[in-house]
Protein backbone atom coordinates (compact mmCIF):
# COMPACT_ATOMS: atom_id res chain seq x y z
CA UNK A 1 0.00 0.00 0.00
CA UNK A 2 1.34 3.43 -0.92
CA UNK A 3 0.89 6.12 1.65
CA UNK A 4 1.15 9.33 -0.21
CA UNK A 5 2.25 12.67 1.48
CA UNK A 6 -0.49 15.67 3.38
CA UNK A 7 1.89 18.52 1.63
CA UNK A 8 -0.35 21.08 -0.14
CA UNK A 9 1.20 23.84 -2.21
CA UNK A 10 0.47 26.20 0.92
CA UNK A 11 2.86 23.84 2.99
CA UNK A 12 5.64 24.40 0.27
CA UNK A 13 5.41 27.49 0.32
CA UNK A 14 5.86 28.09 3.83
CA UNK A 15 8.84 25.59 3.86
CA UNK A 16 10.74 27.19 1.21
CA UNK A 17 10.26 30.97 2.54
CA UNK A 18 11.39 30.29 5.79
CA UNK A 19 14.82 28.40 4.47
CA UNK A 20 15.63 31.92 2.30
CA UNK A 21 13.93 34.44 4.98
CA UNK A 22 17.63 35.94 5.10
CA UNK A 23 18.32 36.48 1.61
CA UNK A 24 14.58 37.05 -0.07
CA UNK A 25 13.44 39.67 -1.32
CA UNK A 26 10.61 41.15 -2.87
CA UNK A 27 12.09 41.12 -6.37
CA UNK A 28 14.12 38.43 -6.76
CA UNK A 29 11.32 35.51 -5.05
CA UNK A 30 7.47 35.49 -5.63
CA UNK A 31 4.52 33.02 -5.20
CA UNK A 32 4.46 32.15 -8.81
CA UNK A 33 7.88 31.39 -9.46
CA UNK A 34 8.01 29.19 -6.57
CA UNK A 35 5.12 27.50 -7.96
CA UNK A 36 6.42 27.10 -11.21
CA UNK A 37 9.49 25.35 -9.24
CA UNK A 38 7.19 22.97 -7.54
CA UNK A 39 5.20 21.87 -10.47
CA UNK A 40 8.63 21.23 -12.08
CA UNK A 41 9.84 19.55 -9.52
CA UNK A 42 7.16 17.35 -9.32
CA UNK A 43 7.29 16.19 -13.02
CA UNK A 44 11.09 15.13 -12.40
CA UNK A 45 10.15 13.34 -9.11
CA UNK A 46 7.88 11.43 -10.88
CA UNK A 47 10.72 10.93 -13.86
CA UNK A 48 13.48 10.12 -11.92
CA UNK A 49 11.46 7.54 -9.38
CA UNK A 50 9.51 5.79 -12.62
CA UNK A 51 12.33 2.64 -12.49
CA UNK A 52 11.86 2.16 -8.57
CA UNK A 53 7.92 2.62 -7.91
CA UNK A 54 4.90 2.24 -10.52
CA UNK A 55 2.82 5.14 -8.41
CA UNK A 56 3.02 7.54 -11.09
CA UNK A 57 -0.10 8.21 -13.10
CA UNK A 58 -1.47 6.06 -15.28
CA UNK A 59 -3.35 7.35 -18.68
CA UNK A 60 -5.19 5.96 -21.70
CA UNK A 61 -5.06 7.18 -25.20
CA UNK A 62 -7.14 6.12 -28.47
CA UNK A 63 -4.15 5.38 -31.03
CA UNK A 64 -4.25 4.98 -34.55
CA UNK A 65 -1.56 5.12 -37.10
CA UNK A 66 0.72 8.35 -36.41
CA UNK A 67 -0.99 9.58 -33.75
CA UNK A 68 0.94 12.44 -32.06
CA UNK A 69 1.37 11.55 -28.10
CA UNK A 70 0.26 14.62 -25.76
CA UNK A 71 2.84 15.90 -23.56
CA UNK A 72 2.01 14.50 -20.58
CA UNK A 73 3.74 11.19 -21.87
CA UNK A 74 6.42 9.59 -20.21
CA UNK A 75 6.42 6.27 -21.13
CA UNK A 76 4.31 3.29 -22.55
CA UNK A 77 2.99 0.53 -20.55
CA UNK A 78 1.16 -1.33 -23.35
CA UNK A 79 -0.38 -0.60 -26.83
CA UNK A 80 -3.31 -2.67 -27.47
CA UNK A 81 -4.70 -2.84 -30.84
CA UNK A 82 -7.46 -4.45 -33.79
CA UNK A 83 -8.53 -4.27 -37.12
CA UNK A 84 -11.71 -2.12 -36.04
CA UNK A 85 -10.18 -0.04 -33.33
CA UNK A 86 -12.17 -2.12 -30.78
CA UNK A 87 -12.02 -5.39 -28.57
CA UNK A 88 -10.60 -8.39 -29.39
CA UNK A 89 -7.39 -6.70 -29.22
CA UNK A 90 -4.04 -7.51 -29.75
CA UNK A 91 -0.98 -6.51 -27.45
CA UNK A 92 1.39 -4.79 -29.82
CA UNK A 93 5.27 -5.37 -29.80
CA UNK A 94 7.42 -2.63 -29.01
CA UNK A 95 9.93 -1.90 -31.56
CA UNK A 96 12.83 0.47 -32.68
CA UNK A 97 12.63 2.34 -35.84
CA UNK A 98 15.23 0.46 -37.83
CA UNK A 99 13.25 -2.67 -37.16
CA UNK A 100 9.84 -1.18 -37.34
CA UNK A 101 11.25 0.01 -41.05
CA UNK A 102 11.88 -3.68 -42.12
CA UNK A 103 8.66 -4.85 -40.38
CA UNK A 104 6.28 -2.96 -43.02
CA UNK A 105 8.74 -1.98 -45.73
CA UNK A 106 7.82 -5.27 -48.55
CA UNK A 107 10.74 -4.45 -50.55
CA UNK A 108 12.88 -4.93 -47.79
CA UNK A 109 10.82 -6.82 -45.14
CA UNK A 110 10.52 -10.76 -44.09
CA UNK A 111 7.90 -12.18 -45.55
CA UNK A 112 7.90 -14.89 -42.60
CA UNK A 113 8.55 -11.87 -40.16
CA UNK A 114 6.07 -9.01 -40.72
CA UNK A 115 3.71 -7.49 -38.68
CA UNK A 116 0.11 -8.55 -38.81
CA UNK A 117 -3.52 -8.14 -37.32
CA UNK A 118 -2.62 -11.17 -34.79
CA UNK A 119 1.20 -9.50 -34.17
CA UNK A 120 1.29 -5.60 -34.35
CA UNK A 121 3.87 -4.17 -33.58
CA UNK A 122 4.49 -0.19 -32.84
CA UNK A 123 7.30 2.48 -32.47
CA UNK A 124 7.69 6.04 -31.69
CA UNK A 125 9.73 8.86 -32.95
CA UNK A 126 9.60 12.56 -33.05
CA UNK A 127 8.37 14.81 -35.34
CA UNK A 128 7.21 18.54 -36.30
CA UNK A 129 3.78 20.09 -36.03
CA UNK A 130 2.65 22.96 -38.05
CA UNK A 131 3.60 24.86 -35.17
CA UNK A 132 7.18 24.22 -35.18
CA UNK A 133 6.65 21.99 -32.36
CA UNK A 134 8.61 18.96 -31.67
CA UNK A 135 6.07 16.23 -30.70
CA UNK A 136 6.37 12.37 -30.49
CA UNK A 137 4.59 10.10 -32.57
CA UNK A 138 3.46 6.55 -32.48
CA UNK A 139 3.35 4.22 -35.36
CA UNK A 140 1.59 1.09 -35.63
CA UNK A 141 1.90 -1.55 -38.28
CA UNK A 142 0.56 -2.93 -40.41
CA UNK A 143 -0.62 -0.17 -42.37
CA UNK A 144 -0.66 0.19 -46.11
CA UNK A 145 1.97 3.71 -46.13
CA UNK A 146 5.00 1.72 -48.26
CA UNK A 147 2.44 -0.34 -50.07
CA UNK A 148 2.67 0.75 -53.89
CA UNK A 149 3.28 -0.84 -56.63
CA UNK A 150 3.72 -4.40 -57.90
CA UNK A 151 2.85 -6.58 -55.09
CA UNK A 152 6.26 -8.72 -54.19
CA UNK A 153 6.04 -12.13 -54.83
CA UNK A 154 4.89 -14.55 -51.59
CA UNK A 155 4.11 -10.95 -49.63
CA UNK A 156 0.59 -10.69 -48.39
CA UNK A 157 -1.23 -7.54 -48.93
CA UNK A 158 -3.07 -6.15 -45.90
CA UNK A 159 -5.40 -3.88 -46.70
CA UNK A 160 -6.32 -2.74 -43.33
CA UNK A 161 -4.33 -0.14 -40.79
CA UNK A 162 -4.57 -0.87 -36.55
CA UNK A 163 -5.60 1.34 -34.06
CA UNK A 164 -6.96 0.86 -30.67
CA UNK A 165 -6.01 2.43 -27.43
CA UNK A 166 -2.47 2.72 -25.61
CA UNK A 167 -1.83 2.68 -21.81
CA UNK A 168 0.92 5.29 -20.24
CA UNK A 169 2.37 6.81 -17.66
CA UNK A 170 1.67 10.43 -17.49
CA UNK A 171 2.56 13.82 -15.98
CA UNK A 172 -0.32 15.26 -14.17
CA UNK A 173 -1.84 18.44 -14.38
CA UNK A 174 -0.01 21.86 -13.02
CA UNK A 175 -1.35 22.41 -9.53
CA UNK A 176 -2.84 25.90 -8.74
CA UNK A 177 -4.33 26.34 -5.96
CA UNK A 178 -3.07 26.37 -2.14
CA UNK A 179 -4.88 23.78 -1.13
CA UNK A 180 -4.29 21.42 -3.77
CA UNK A 181 -2.30 18.46 -2.04
CA UNK A 182 1.37 17.42 -4.20
CA UNK A 183 0.57 13.73 -4.50
CA UNK A 184 3.97 11.71 -4.40
CA UNK A 185 4.55 9.23 -1.24
CA UNK A 186 5.17 10.44 1.78
CA UNK A 187 8.79 8.50 1.58
CA UNK A 188 9.80 11.04 -1.55
CA UNK A 189 8.77 13.79 0.40
CA UNK A 190 12.03 14.62 1.57
CA UNK A 191 13.43 14.28 -2.25
CA UNK A 192 10.67 16.53 -3.20
CA UNK A 193 11.33 19.42 -0.85
CA UNK A 194 15.23 19.43 -2.06
CA UNK A 195 14.68 19.22 -5.64
CA UNK A 196 12.72 22.77 -4.73
CA UNK A 197 15.03 24.04 -2.74
CA UNK A 198 17.85 23.53 -4.97
CA UNK A 199 15.78 25.46 -7.69
CA UNK A 200 15.04 28.10 -5.35
CA UNK A 201 18.97 28.62 -4.46
CA UNK A 202 20.05 28.16 -8.16
CA UNK A 203 17.30 31.48 -9.03
CA UNK A 204 18.75 33.38 -6.20
CA UNK A 205 22.57 32.78 -7.32
CA UNK A 206 23.19 31.17 -3.55
CA UNK A 207 25.37 28.60 -4.88
CA UNK A 208 26.76 27.40 -1.65
CA UNK A 209 23.18 26.55 -0.93
CA UNK A 210 23.25 25.17 -3.74
CA UNK A 211 25.65 22.32 -3.68
CA UNK A 212 24.31 22.11 0.40
CA UNK A 213 20.94 21.03 -1.59
CA UNK A 214 22.43 19.06 -4.13
CA UNK A 215 24.64 17.00 -1.89
CA UNK A 216 21.42 16.16 0.14
CA UNK A 217 18.98 15.45 -2.91
CA UNK A 218 21.80 13.14 -4.30
CA UNK A 219 22.05 11.50 -0.61
CA UNK A 220 18.17 11.04 -1.05
CA UNK A 221 18.39 9.82 -4.42
CA UNK A 222 20.51 7.16 -3.09
CA UNK A 223 18.83 6.02 -0.02
CA UNK A 224 15.55 5.69 -2.89
CA UNK A 225 17.73 3.61 -4.85
CA UNK A 226 19.09 0.95 -1.90
CA UNK A 227 15.69 0.73 -0.98
CA UNK A 228 14.45 -0.09 -4.08
CA UNK A 229 17.11 -2.14 -4.39
CA UNK A 230 16.58 -4.34 -1.22
CA UNK A 231 13.33 -4.59 -2.12
CA UNK A 232 14.47 -6.98 -5.31
CA UNK A 233 16.42 -8.92 -2.98
CA UNK A 234 13.74 -9.28 -0.93
CA UNK A 235 11.33 -10.45 -3.46
CA UNK A 236 13.92 -12.94 -4.73
CA UNK A 237 14.65 -14.78 -1.59
CA UNK A 238 11.20 -15.07 -1.16
CA UNK A 239 10.77 -16.60 -4.22
CA UNK A 240 13.51 -18.60 -3.81
CA UNK A 241 12.37 -20.02 -0.37
CA UNK A 242 9.14 -21.07 -1.45
CA UNK A 243 8.59 -24.86 -2.57
CA UNK A 244 5.35 -26.83 -4.25
CA UNK A 245 3.43 -28.85 -2.10
CA UNK A 246 4.02 -32.23 -3.56
CA UNK A 247 2.22 -35.89 -3.35
CA UNK A 248 4.42 -38.37 -2.01
CA UNK A 249 5.36 -41.31 -4.98
CA UNK A 250 4.76 -43.80 -2.15
CA UNK A 251 1.83 -44.42 0.55
CA UNK A 252 2.73 -43.54 4.23
CA UNK A 253 4.40 -46.47 6.22
CA UNK A 254 2.02 -47.46 9.42
CA UNK A 255 3.55 -46.73 12.00
CA UNK A 256 3.44 -49.18 15.30
CA UNK A 257 2.22 -46.84 17.80
CA UNK A 258 -0.92 -45.98 15.28
CA UNK A 259 -4.63 -47.41 15.12
CA UNK A 260 -5.03 -49.25 11.41
CA UNK A 261 -7.78 -47.74 9.58
CA UNK A 262 -7.83 -51.37 9.22
CA UNK A 263 -9.56 -51.95 12.49
CA UNK A 264 -11.56 -48.94 12.88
Amino acid sequence: MITYSSLRMIDVYQIVFSNINNIRKASNIDYTTIKKYINDSIKCIIASTLPYKDWEYVARLSVSHQTQLPREYIKHLRVLLSETGSPPYSEARYVDPLEYHYLTDWYQGHSWNKASKTHPVFTLWGTVDVNGNSRLTIYLAPNTDDQTGTVPTGYTYYTYTMSGIMEYYAFPADLINDTDLIGIPYEYEDYFLNYVLSKVYSALGEKDMTLNVYKQLMAEQSKIVKLYQEKIRTEKRELESYTDETIPIYARKFHPHEVSKSIL
